[in-house]
């Protein structure tokens, strides 16, 4: 009959909704995922350049206690 049919249109188009609204949340999500990863990633990296130069500075210093305590 056409009251359920009606029914069952309002529905679906009610179901189909809340699926829009979950790919949206859920691509604004893997968004945001993919922006703090890039983050974390530029941050890992400067912190790798800090430690290599931390590193070499201690080399550096090593290097020069070796000959003070060799002379």
């Amino acid at each position: 009959d056409l009251a359920a049919s009606e029914r069952g249109r309002r529905h679906a188009e009610q179901e189909r909704d809340e699926l829009a609204d979950e790919i949206s949340n859920s691509t604004s999500g893997k968004s945001a995922l993919l922006d703090e990863k890039r983050r974390l990633e530029a941050k890992i990296s400067q912190l790798e350049e800090e430690l290599e130069e931390e590193q070499s500075n201690m080399e550096l210093l090593n290097d020069r206690f070796r000959k003070t305590t060799l002379q």
